[in-house]
């Protein structure tokens, strides 16, 4: 018995290609018969015959041990199994001297989803296994047998490398038990994160001809990995592309992407396209934080060349790259920036860098032993720009407040002093340019809410929110300062601010008897009355950077006057803006900003939002903007639509009403299973001036693990 309990072992461990490596473990044996023939050196055991070992499993009708030449075989329902890893097949042979041996007519099963059918499943060692005249699939865990699947590789040999790689030679693809494309070669990756080839795209567009993107993945090691894509565009040329991933700890992970192309229909003269983006984020304390996110193009119409660039990075105007550090504290964070920002609405170099900006800011908190909080900011900044402008600024902005509770509302005074220094002067006259600003700020709002209970498991809370502030900034002369950015102008003020918002919250008790709460509709007017109106200058950057919802400024009549400066008139009245959420339904969402001008009784701009999406049947979203004297209308509709469980379409487009043109439309349809994902997108691109019409289709395949 102990030499059939040697046997018995090593057929459970040397045999299969799912059980663990040989050990001494127990060994259990069930059979209707056993029989031991010592002379010709056989071991049989015949009716319902199962050998176990921990989780491994062998069962046969007949099994027989040759013990002289080492051989194992089964015959008839024989079936490997080590928990949810499987073979079956209708006879066995195996040599346990060479670790080899071959199932007939057998199938198999490999997690995650690989399922397997072959004449015959031969092992050639530890890890590998050829199948001759052979079909795979990873449909077989939601279509089971015995049905068909809705896809399967069939080949004449397959090479299966165990939670590594599938390799197939002439090999067919077959959906729904029709063949549909063939290859003499091919390759996939099993198991998690293995080494090997992704699923290629083919396309067709007017400007990139016939595509053909085939990606590559790399998977260097648990913390890494790169996927490397080569994009063959039949117009164009070549165009190579690399990621990188890493995640070193749980607190520090990024990646980098490089893009290169060496086009052959350059519409601007570039013929090699290089784009770099690299991003970091690390965590070193929970109150410090490091993150970089690095850009670069060699050419600004790269992102709007092709259709498969992302649409953000189409649409996008301004190129940042930045690292950004963060460090807090209880009262105070101090922040340190370096930036480089580029314009991709114009060939000229407009790059303005910060070389570094530092700033280290204080959150309110009592003076002393006073009733007084302090708060404020300190930032040094050096400026860079192709223009020869290199310039050091120094920004000094505290203020104190006095917080005065009149229940119900709150009264808040505020004087804040304001001294920034520049190296250099903006007007180009010799020296460095000072500016010194008092700024002084009243400001009285409250609260006010009562809550409804409309049942026991719903309630609803009504909330009124009104403000008014005035603030005063006295005006000093700013002309002879750089006008770089933001912080270069302060707008003189002697101006009142109203406000007043309406909420409606419900509060309910979810299914898992928690509570939640939901904003059903908020709704915000604003508005601000300059009495001292009159005309002044205005630096360029200032004005080009109001807008219609803005009730700090109000301006008409601009005139300009040369050297990035323009006069205008200051309106009394501010546009009355008002701010619209509405959302009855977790699926409905409303969303209206409106800026009226009362003093000339026009719309001004509208920035309009509505979606509607439910999980299970699709989503419906427009956006629709307007701004006067901007000359800018536009429109974004997206839209999906489950037809099916399967069956998924899609559609985007934009609008631009100004040039009375569809910039973009997009229509996607995909059909979705367990196991697999078949796209057909299409998109057509308007002519601009930027660019010519084109069409692109574009296939998208996905094999699910």
């Amino acid at each position: 018995m102990r030499r059939l309990r040697f046997w018995l072992a090593l057929l459970v461990n040397l045999f299969s290609p799912l059980l663990v490596t040989a050990q001494e473990l127990p060994v259990q044996i069930e059979a209707d018969q056993l029989e031991y023939r010592r002379q010709e050196g056989l071991i049989i055991g015949r009716g319902a015959v199962v050998v176990r070992q921990e989780e491994a499993m062998l069962a046969a009708d007949e099994i027989i041990f040759d013990i002289e030449r080492e051989e194992v075989m089964a015959y008839g329902n024989v079936r490997l199994q080590e928990g949810s890893r499987s073979l079956e097949g209708e006879q066995l042979l195996f040599d346990t001297r060479l670790k080899r041996g071959v199932i007939m007519r057998g199938k198999g099963f490999i997690p995650p989803a690989l399922s397997f059918t072959s004449a015959e499943i031969r092992r050639e060692d530890e890890r590998r296994y050829r199948l001759i005249d052979a079909a795979i699939t990873t449909c077989r865990v939601c279509q089971p047998e015995p049905g068909p699947v809705d896809w399967e590789l069939k080949a004449k040999e397959i090479t299966v490398i165990q939670d590594e790689m599938v390799y197939l030679k002439g090999a067919s693809f077959w959906i729904r038990e029709i063949p549909t494309l063939y290859t003499p070669y091919f390759a996939f990756t099993i198991g998690p994160r293995r080494t090997g080839f992704l699923t290629p795209q083919v396309g067709y567009g007017k400007k990139s001809g016939f595509v053909y993107s085939q990606p590559f993945f790399w998977a260097i090691s648990e913390s890494q990995d790169a996927t490397f894509t080569l994009t063959a565009r039949s117009s164009r040329g070549v165009e190579v592309e690399a990621e990188y991933r890493y995640v070193f700890s749980t607190d520090a992970r990024g990646e980098a992407h490089v893009n290169y192309l060496n086009d052959r229909d350059p519409v601007d003269g570039q013929e090699n396209r290089v784009k770099v983006k690299f991003d970091h984020d690390q965590r070193f304390t929970p109150t410090s934080r490091l993150k970089a996110d690095i850009n670069y193009v060699n050419d600004v119409t790269l992102s709007r060349q092709f259709v498969d660039t992302p649409t953000e990075e189409r649409t996008s105007r301004v190129l940042d790259s930045r690292i950004f550090f963060t460090k807090g504290w209880p009262h105070y964070t101090l922040t340190a920036l370096a930036e480089v920002t580029r314009d991709l609405a114009t060939e000229a170099d407009t790059r303005l860098a910060r070389l570094p900006d530092v700033r280290l800011s204080a959150l309110p908190q009592p003076l002393l032993e006073t009733p007084l909080n302090l708060d404020g900011s300190t930032s040094v900044v050096f400026f860079d720009r192709p223009d020869g402008i290199d310039v050091a600024r120094f920004d000094f902005h505290p203020g104190l407040s006095y917080p005065l509770f009149l229940t119900p509302f709150l009264l808040t005074s505020k004087l804040a002093l304001r001294e920034t220094t520049y190296t250099k002067r903006g007007d180009g006259g010799e020296g460095g340019a000072t500016r010194e600003l008092v700024e002084v700020t009243e400001t009285l709002e409250t609260r006010l809410g009562r809550s409804f209970q409309l049942g026991a498991l719903f309630a609803i809370t009504h909330l009124i929110e009104p403000m008014i502030s005035f603030q005063f900034v006295p005006e000093v002369h700013q002309r002879d300062l750089p006008q770089i950015d933001f912080d270069d102008f302060v707008s003189p003020q002697s101006r009142f601010s109203f406000g007043l918002t309406n909420r409606l919250v419900t509060h309910y008790k979810a299914e898992d008897d928690s509570l939640s709460s939901r904003e059903l509709l908020r709704f915000q007017l604003r508005q601000s009355y300059n009495p001292a109106a009159k005309e002044r200058i205005f630096p360029d950057l200032f004005l080009n950077a109001l807008t219609p919802e803005r009730i700090d400024q109000a301006v008409k009549d601009v005139q300009p006057l040369g050297g990035g400066f323009s006069s205008a008139k200051e309106r009394e009245f501010s546009n009355l803006v008002a701010d619209l959420l509405i959302s009855p339904f977790p699926f409905l969402q409303i969303q209206e900003v409106l800026s009226y001008n009362v003093q000339e009784n026009q719309h001004e701009g509208t920035n309009l939002n509505v979606r509607l999406s439910e999980a299970n049947r699709g989503f419906f979203e427009v956006s629709y903007s307007f701004v006067k004297g901007r000359n800018a209308e536009a429109l974004i509709g997206k839209a999906g639509v489950n037809l099916t469980p399967a069956l998924l379409l899609e559609g985007t487009t934009r609008v631009d009403f100004v040039q009375d043109v569809v910039l973009e439309t997009g229509i996607t349809a995909r059909y979705r299973t367990c196991c697999w994902e078949l796209g057909l997108r299409f998109t057509n691109r308007h002519s601009t001036l930027e660019r010519p019409s084109e069409n692109d289709v574009r296939v998208l395949l996905e094999l699910k693990p």
